[in-house]
């Protein structure tokens, strides 16, 4: 009797553990005020992703996802809008439709850095994919942390006291 009390109880530990186990191994969906990108994934050396031009590909915001349409930005002749490319410790890029330029430091634990950037001063004609250029920007200016995730860029960012996401792909 009392090896199959044992027996019992072993195979109930075993259930507990896979099941504790499992829901470890999962990450929960995201609730309000949450993105859906996982946190800094390893340390990596920023050189990745130095002399590389990356373009915006989707924003993510406590309650919205931005998604760039980039078949239509291309039909409209503004595929290269919402660009970024690190160079030695500035920056660069594409807003829509001013370019700009600044310093960036890389630092460790995979920290960034943007200062001020400076940019043409060409009036926009409408705003393109549900962002400003000086939303785009801002975030840029407010990036905290970087991070590469399956060959994308990640910038997180503050916005209104909460985490937005930039996440970029290789052009």
């Amino acid at each position: 009797m009392a090896k199959n009390n044992n027996k019992r109880s072993v195979f109930y530990l075993c259930v507990t553990l896979i099941i504790i186990l499992s829901s470890c191994a999962s990450s929960p969906p995201p609730s309000d005020g949450e993105v859906n990108i996982p946190l800094i994934s390893s340390s990596l050396d920023f050189s990745l992703i130095e002399e590389r031009e990356w373009i915006l590909h989707e924003i993510q915001r406590p309650r919205e996802v931005i998604l760039m349409n980039r078949e239509s930005l291309d039909l409209e002749g503004y595929g290269d809008v919402f660009t970024i490319y690190f160079s030695f410790d500035r920056v660069s890029g594409r807003g829509a439709p001013n370019s700009y330029s600044g310093p960036y430091t890389a630092g460790s634990g995979m920290t960034i850095d943007i200062g001020l950037l400076l940019t043409t001063m060409i009036a926009p004609l409408r705003v393109r994919e549900g962002i400003t250029e000086h939303e785009y920007f801002a975030l840029l200016y407010a990036s905290t942390r970087w991070d590469l995730i399956d060959g994308r860029l990640i910038l997180y960012s503050t916005e209104n006291n909460a985490e937005a996401v930039l996440v970029f792909v290789e052009n």
